[in-house]
């Protein structure tokens, strides 16, 4: 599986082929895929007017990140960099972590919450559980399309509801 940063470039490469030239996109992304916009918002914040992340799993967000370590060893090498608590506090107001509604126990939930304090934001519930978009999709695009209409636009940017 290729790495974020690379992932994040591919998307670039999209957004420059299909967003309006210029303009900053929204973007969302769950659980390993949410560090694909996060790693865009980072490296190309010109780009981002705003990132929603659904279970966001990096564990070193967590108090205690070495008790999980071995459950999410792929998520853990995937941000062994170092510093991305850093770089996501200074792009903290685009960022938007959401969880399932049924998942609110589950470990894939917690960093998502931990995400959400340092950044002064209260973790949103999105309808299911960890794989709310599959379990019932209708409700979770609604949620989702309501959140991105109503968060504030940056300069230049456009949110553009699903047709």
């Amino acid at each position: 599986m290729p790495r974020p940063e690379r992932q994040a470039e591919d998307v670039l490469r999209l957004v420059e082929l299909h967003a309006e030239p210029g303009r900053p996109v929204r973007v969302f992304g769950s659980c390993v895929g949410a560090s694909v916009p996060l790693r865009l918002l980072q490296e190309h914040p010109e780009r981002v007017d705003a990132v929603v992340t659904h279970d966001v799993p990096p564990i070193e967000l967590l108090p205690a990140p070495q008790e999980m370590h071995g459950f999410f060893e792929e998520v853990h090498l995937a941000y062994a960099r170092g510093g991305v608590l850093a770089g996501l506090r200074r792009l903290g107001e685009r960022i938007v972590p959401v969880g399932g509604l049924e998942s609110r126990e589950f470990v894939v939930q917690r960093p998502a919450a931990q995400l959400s304090r340092p950044l002064g934001r209260e973790l949103l519930f999105f309808p299911g559980g960890y794989n709310g978009y599959v379990d019932d999709p209708a409700s979770f695009a609604r949620q989702l399309e309501l959140l991105l209409e109503t968060l504030p636009t940056r300069a230049g940017a456009v949110c553009a509801a699903p047709e």
